[in-house]
């Protein structure tokens, strides 16, 4: 099972996020985590950025954009 961050548990317990969309943001972050680690201290923009890009090179601009997307929203609380 993946480490569950303060960000996994932003997004379990926000009560306006559709099943699948939680299950989607879910595995978001699973991937960011596998990127930067649990340690929130390496969650840095410069960490986001080198993650995007490496996104960018795996997948759709349009996908990337999604995961930033989930990583904004978790943050943002």
């Amino acid at each position: 099972m993946p480490t569950e961050t303060i960000l996994h548990k932003i997004v379990r317990e926000s009560p306006d996020l559709a099943p699948t969309t939680q299950k989607t943001f879910l595995g978001d972050l699973n991937a960011w985590v596998a990127f930067a680690g649990p340690d929130p201290a390496n969650w840095t923009p410069y960490k986001a950025q080198e993650f995007y890009t490496s996104l960018r090179g795996r997948m759709k601009t349009q996908s990337a954009n999604r995961v930033m997307a989930t990583l904004t929203y978790a943050a943002g609380w």
